[in-house]
């Protein structure tokens, strides 16, 4: 009775948890500012540093790029792995529980006189644990190990996404103001030479490419608007916010002019990358699952005490011992734990393979694009200066509404490839950020 009262008094009581519509709720609402705030400022998650929020001015790239690491749903479910792992850690640490057998036999049928009821018990405990402890310790240890650094590369993943997600919108809603600027400028040119069909002063023919231009420039603004749209909800699904939340986005900083060779952001990565060191964990833990298994080959022992009276009245007592027979030496575990091992160093090289391919091709883009931008980059000055200088002259009569509108097209066109050219540079720039494992330079 006094084990069984010491065994029950380390036992955890079970505690429900239900899906309830208040934790629905409380689950769906938007993330508090004032903990969002407190959050960033005490931020440890490599290769973040932590950030001071300001929600009464626009938000840059990089603090949204920390609310989504605070507030995503699905950071949140991974975190979680995290406790899994620990649990892992410490159910590994702990020896099996000591086995304590009792029996009780009484005699039947014909017998002696002075028969007794036959009793005994005994405990056994399996020591062969305390050999494999060490080795299984290190396998979960550096599973925890990698669980962290797969959490954390996720979180740099979101961090990066949110960051280009957050440039994106803000060029595309440049475009898109551009182009409701072309649109109001067709619209009105169609009025007008409506209205000069209607008073004769025009052939009717004239309305059709007056038409058309109003229609395309109409057209654009369209897409640039569902565009806009679309790279909102997005943002505000990876910021936990609701869908019809608005956040004011500060202009992108600029960019840096050149970066280093990619042989040198490629060692880089294989150094700093999170994913890889998740995978060099996940190894580790591999070789060491391989010796508990190589160990476990061994019989297991249990060795106790054992205590008896027989049917004669005569008590015993003495020692125990059992052990395993080997027969298939665990060689069906020590296959897989071999198999296993393999399937992760054959992905820790593909993953080298694959992150080499995309520095070299995302260093070269980057490259490309960046010349690009600083050949256009005065004819786009140029064009936007003659579409404002278009409307201003248009509205003063000094210049031809059909005229005035091509410029203002023009203007539209131009902005829009280069905010094109300008988000494609951010993608490889982010995509260089990620491949390389390079901490944020704002």
């Amino acid at each position: 009775m006094a084990l069984v009262v010491l065994a029950l008094s380390g036992c955890v009581r079970y505690r429900p948890r239900p899906l309830s519509d208040a934790a629905i709720k409380a689950a769906l609402r938007d993330p508090a500012h004032a903990a969002l705030v407190r959050e960033a400022r005490r931020l440890r998650m490599a290769p973040l540093a932590p950030i001071r929020l300001d929600f009464r001015r626009p938000l840059s790239a990089r603090e949204l790029g920390v609310i989504a690491v605070l507030a995503d749903p699905d950071l949140i479910t991974l975190r979680a792995r995290e406790r899994v792992a620990a649990a892992q850690v410490f159910a590994a640490g702990l020896l099996p529980n000591p086995v304590v057998t009792a029996k009780a036999l009484a005699p039947f049928g014909s017998r002696p006189a002075g028969t007794k009821t036959t009793y005994g018990g005994g405990f056994l405990w399996d020591i062969s644990r305390l050999f494999v402890r060490p080795a299984l310790l290190r396998a979960t240890r550096e599973s925890a190990r990698a669980t962290d650094f797969q959490v954390a590369w996720q979180e740099w993943g979101v961090a990066n996404e949110a960051r280009l997600l957050a440039t994106r919108l803000y060029w595309l809603d440049c475009s898109r103001a551009a182009a409701d600027l072309a649109a109001r400028a067709g619209r009105r040119y169609a009025r007008q030479v409506g209205q000069a069909v209607l008073e004769q002063a025009l052939p009717a023919a004239s309305t059709t490419g007056a038409q058309a231009l109003a229609l395309s420039a109409q057209t654009t603004a369209a897409s640039y608007r569902r565009q806009v749209q679309r790279t909102r909800l997005e943002l505000n699904a990876l910021l936990g916010l609701n869908p019809g939340d608005r956040l004011h986005i500060a202009r992108p900083r600029p960019l840096p002019l050149s970066l280093p060779p990619p042989a040198r952001l490629f060692r880089a990565a294989i150094r700093k990358r999170l994913d890889l060191v998740a995978l060099r964990a996940a190894y580790a833990a591999s070789e060491n699952r391989l010796d508990v298994a190589v160990l476990n080959q061994f019989p297991q022992i249990g060795i106790g005490l054992a205590v008896a009276r027989d049917n004669t009245g005569i008590s015993s007592a003495g020692w125990q011992i059992s052990f395993t027979l080997p027969l298939n030496g665990n060689r069906g575990a020590i296959a897989v734990a071999r198999a296993n091992r393999a399937v992760l160093y054959h992905a820790y090289m593909a993953r080298l393979a694959h992150d080499r391919s995309d520095v070299y091709r995302l260093r070269a883009l980057f490259a490309s694009v960046t010349a690009e931008i600083a050949r256009l980059r005065p004819q786009e000055r140029d064009f936007r200066h003659s579409g404002n200088a278009a409307l201003h002259a248009r509205a003063g009569g000094a210049l031809d509404a059909s005229l005035a509108l091509q410029m203002v097209l023009n203007s539209a066109r131009v902005q829009e490839q280069f905010n094109s050219l300008r988000m494609l540079r951010a993608e490889s720039y982010v995509g260089l950020v990620v491949a390389s494992g390079a901490r944020w330079k704002e």
